[in-house]
């Protein structure tokens, strides 16, 4: 038996897309993937797996994982599919593995949660209030002012996720952000009113182990036209100075959530200059 850990990988996704992901932790470990359906381009980087109907099937997830625990103990459960950040979670607790509980992994995947997580702990968040109707939403951004950040508050990726500039803007931006949440799932449909922040927005990368993060670089973002923010674009340079000025802010943030094991992907926005 190689002596290499044993780690599980739940919902691969596809070549395009994630394959660089499973290669580059095949060189390291030993791999088993769960998924839902045959494997077909993961075969050559893979040593054992379990297929499921349904990843959200808890039931069915826990099965899977312990078919594959009983064959070799299971050093670690990874996913990089967000949408499958929670059930991942409880399945890694239900193994007796050292993970980031599940109530920590709900705070980061909700962002309403996230924002009053961040309120209770003092990290600077923009001004942020939760919809469910689109009466609720003209509430918030009348209270906040314009413009403001329409989006839905448990999906990634900037989906559903829009600029509204005046009143008459918001209805449709509403629809929008509603949308991304019917098309693309989420773990709620709350739909969440921001204040629009305009500086430069960046992510900070970070390392948490035992409740101690590390923030290991800064990635600047080219975004493309508003009033939608879809990152086109990403440039990241060893020894970016900026990284010392947000490090703190992105470590606090994790923090906050309660987070205590895992890797994060923290998004800020900079104030311009003339507010800094």
């Amino acid at each position: 038996m190689s002596l290499r850990p044993f780690v599980l990988v739940v919902a691969p996704g596809d070549d395009i897309y994630r394959g660089y992901c499973l290669r580059q932790l095949a060189d390291a470990y030993d791999v088993a993937v769960i998924t839902t359906g045959p494997i077909t381009w993961e075969g050559p980087h893979v040593v054992d797996h379990e297929i499921v109907s349904d990843i959200e099937d808890e039931a069915g997830l826990f099965a899977a994982g312990e078919a594959l625990a009983e064959r070799r103990p299971i050093a670690g459960v990874v996913t990089w599919a967000e949408g499958h950040l929670t059930a991942v979670a409880r399945l890694a607790e239900h193994l007796g593995l050292a993970t980031t509980s599940v109530e920590s992994v709900r705070t980061c995947r909700d962002k309403a949660a996230s924002r009053a997580a961040f309120a209770a702990h003092g990290v600077p968040s923009a001004r942020s209030t939760a919809a469910n109707s689109l009466d609720e939403a003209l509430s918030a951004a009348s209270a906040i002012g314009y413009p403001v950040v329409v989006k839905p508050a448990s999906v990634g990726g900037s989906i559903g996720v829009i600029k509204a500039e005046t009143q008459e803007d918001l209805a449709d931006a509403y629809a929008f952000a509603t949308r991304g949440v019917q098309l693309h799932g989420g773990d709620n449909t709350v739909v969440l009113v921001e204040e629009y922040l305009s500086g430069e927005e960046v992510s900070v990368e970070c390392v948490t182990y035992q409740g101690v993060t590390t923030a290991v670089a800064v990635t600047r973002k080219e975004l493309g036209a508003e009033p939608l923010f879809e990152e086109i674009g990403h440039t990241l340079t060893a020894g970016d100075q900026l990284l010392e000025t947000v490090a703190p802010i992105a470590s606090a943030a994790v923090k906050a959530t309660g987070t205590m094991n895992g890797i994060q992907h923290v998004e800020l926005r900079l104030p311009p200059p003339d507010r800094a």
